[in-house]
């Protein structure tokens, strides 16, 4: 039976190929060591004054005030394939 992988026939890869396994190796997602993340947010008054005065323009308090916080955070660090 013969391979159909990237492998010549004996069963040797060329450098090309050990160079582009090698890169594609290096960008797969591994867990580390660290499995826990702090996020520290820090209020800008200056943008809260701004989406403040945009929000009370166009009327968009109504929309905005559907999700809290917390579900727009979650929403937004949530990776989904």
């Amino acid at each position: 039976m013969t391979s159909s992988t990237a492998e010549g026939a004996e069963g040797q890869m060329s450098p090309e190929e050990e160079e582009a396994r090698r890169i594609a190796e290096m960008g797969k997602p591994i867990l580390g060591e660290h499995s826990r993340l702090e996020v520290v947010i820090e209020e800008s008054y200056e943008f809260k004054s701004t989406v403040d005065k945009l929000i009370k323009k166009t009327n968009l308090a109504l929309v905005i005030g559907t999700h809290s916080w917390r579900e727009q955070f979650v929403e937004a660090v949530t990776v989904s394939a």
